[in-house]
């Protein structure tokens, strides 16, 4: 698979996120108490928790706007919203998408590291969004993650153009050989800021947050 290919993924998933239901919209996929709102993966012993007070979505309603290839490369996992983003903006979303980048859809040679790298830098490259905040590489109890962060007016599903600008993060990170990618959108930075200090937690580790980025 090319970088354009993995360009193509990540726009699409972009595009997904940016206009996917929310929560106005969709049901909660689970009783809504703290507890419920965290993505917990026993096979991969880790633990995502989304910023306090945030409610996960039922991912059921999230409908790609991707092709069927790029879909079945980037498999949505979780996502989740704060209340306060009932009304949505400018009739985009605001919150955190969790995707599993699918292994099978890169050559074999590519190693889950490279992978998150090239995945996270494509992000800079999403139409009608500048890179705010370079990419960065670091470990998270020794599990390599990138990070980087746009902003601008992004082009949507339908192929319009947003009216405002917004706040993109684009986390990714390797677990068991497995590229997890978390998608952010915010409409300012104190959000964006709120999701990238959310926290991820390996068994028998103490909680760290997803990405140390100062936006300011």
């Amino acid at each position: 698979m090319s970088k354009y290919f993995l360009t193509t993924l990540v726009v699409a998933m972009a595009t997904t996120s940016l206009t996917m239901p929310i929560s106005a919209q969709a049901p909660a996929a689970a009783a809504p108490t703290d507890a419920s709102a965290t993505y917990a993966r026993t096979d991969l012993n880790f633990t995502y928790n989304p910023p306090a007070g945030w409610k996960s979505q039922d991912i059921s309603t999230v409908k790609s706007a991707a092709d069927d290839k790029a879909a079945s490369c980037m498999k949505i996992l979780y996502t989740a919203a704060p209340e306060s983003a009932a009304q949505g903006m400018e009739g985009m979303s605001i919150g955190v998408t969790l995707i599993d980048a699918a292994r099978n859809c890169v050559p074999a040679d590519v190693t889950p590291e490279v992978q998150v790298q090239t995945m996270v830098e494509n992000a800079g490259k999403m139409p009608g969004m500048q890179v705010f905040k370079k990419p960065n590489g670091y470990f998270i109890d020794n599990h390599t993650f990138w990070s980087i962060v746009a902003k601008g007016k992004p082009t949507l599903g339908d192929g319009s153009t947003a009216k405002v600008d917004v706040y993109v993060a684009m986390i990714g990170g390797v677990v068991k050989d497995k590229v997890l990618i978390w998608e952010m959108t915010a409409p300012d930075q104190a959000t964006m800021q709120q999701m990238l200090t959310s926290t991820v937690q390996f068994t028998g580790k103490k909680p760290h947050i997803l990405a140390k980025v100062d936006l300011k």
